[in-house]
């Protein structure tokens, strides 16, 4: 069949676009297409990786790709770039686990990324707060003794303590030179506080930060006229006590321990003139009331003192000498009528030396004989001890 020229140019428009189709529906050729791009291949390795905080840490990497290669590390995981150098070292200061990722790329455009854990753990030393006092504080200049325990396995060396809390300043601190494990030991902080009421704060000893709730008072204000008046009442009464004391004792009172309690009350007189001398008033009235209660007990101990009984061995040992001195000297003393009581064989019945002789021959045998027995009493009276 001829078609009429006419029909030519829309059969040539067919044949075109049919050849268009056709092409778009042929698959390509997989071995024509463009090879597809594979990450580097990237290693890492961190030494430690764990440990107590601070912990610093050394990473190495390798990556395979052309050279020159692009390193950007991020080691808190925030997305942002915290180093760009191959092997980088880095401190991790707060304890957490923490994923390190390393990513890396070619000259070629190439990239990979390589992830690491860290692992930072708190430091512990073992230490434990036992206990402070005084418990109570007041407004103003306070002294507060911490009660430190080692709990932990190793030996801790030069050890401070630090109060961190809102209207507190420090002053001053001790230090424990040494704490053994196991061992306990007292830090002792002076601090000014400057406001009253409940405040809390943190004392810090070594890494240990400890929670501390303080009650805090109003200081108390005294009339240092009357205070000064306490003072020497107490020390007049010290005075006078310590005058019964010598009274008493050289009167054969059995006193002699009370004479610690006098050399207590002594210190605390003494510990309250420096207070008072130093403007510490509340230590001052603290210090002048341990004195008359001492003072006190001393008063009542003098009072119930009881006086020292004297054996007839025991007064003839003491008065032996001046007995010879007086028979040597007149020969007789009459109307003395000494009586010795004891369990000796020589002595067993009461003995009675009647020392009237107006015979001058007579004056060393009485003597001697006074000297014989009182030897014998003190023989007899070492084998009663």
């Amino acid at each position: 069949m001829v078609l009429p020229r006419l029909f030519y140019p829309l059969v040539f428009i067919i044949i075109i676009f049919s050849a268009f189709t056709f092409a778009e529906d042929v698959p390509a050729d997989p071995l024509s297409a463009a090879p597809e791009q594979l990450p580097l291949s990237i290693s890492i390795t961190a030494t430690p990786l764990s440990g107590t905080v601070p912990l610093a840490v050394q990473f190495l990497s390798a990556a395979a790709g052309k050279q020159p290669l692009a390193y950007s590390w991020d080691f808190n995981s925030d997305g942002l770039s915290d180093n760009s150098v191959q092997n980088p070292s880095y401190t991790f200061e707060h304890a957490g686990t923490y994923n390190v990722t390393l990513s890396v790329t070619d000259a070629e455009g190439k990239s990979g990324r390589q992830s690491i854990a860290i692992s930072g753990q708190e430091y512990d030393s073992g230490l434990n707060l036992s206990s402070y006092f005084p418990v109570s504080l007041t407004k103003g200049q306070n002294q507060i003794t911490f009660l430190i325990t080692n709990n932990g396995k190793e030996s801790l060396r030069d050890l401070t303590a630090k109060i961190i809390a809102e209207g507190v300043q420090q002053t001053s601190t001790t230090t424990i030179t040494l704490l053994r494990p196991g061992d306990q030991d007292s830090l002792t902080i002076g601090a000014v506080f400057l406001k009253a009421g409940e405040l809390s704060g943190i004392l810090k000893v070594e890494e240990k930060n400890i929670p501390l709730t303080f009650i805090v008072k109003e200081a108390v204000s005294y009339n240092t006229t009357e205070l000064q008046a306490s003072f020497q009442q107490v020390k007049q009464a010290l005075k006078e006590q310590e005058t019964v004391y010598v009274e008493r004792k050289s009167n054969g009172y059995l006193v002699s321990e009370i004479y610690d309690l006098i050399k207590t009350a002594q210190k605390q007189v003494q510990d309250a003139q420096q207070l008072l001398l130093t403007n510490k008033y509340t230590e001052a009235k603290l210090a002048i009331d341990l004195a008359n209660t001492t003072i006190l007990d001393v008063s009542q101990s003098l009072q119930s003192a009881q006086k020292q009984k004297q054996s007839p061995l025991l007064w003839l040992k003491e008065n032996a000498v001046a007995l010879t001195a007086i028979v040597a000297a007149s020969g007789t003393i009459s109307g003395i009528l000494i009586k010795v009581k004891n369990k000796a064989s020589k002595l067993s019945e009461n003995v009675k030396l009647k020392m009237s002789s107006p015979a001058a021959r007579k004056r060393e045998e009485e003597a001697a004989e006074i000297k014989s027995a009182a030897k014998e009493a003190e023989s007899v009276e070492k084998k009663e001890s």
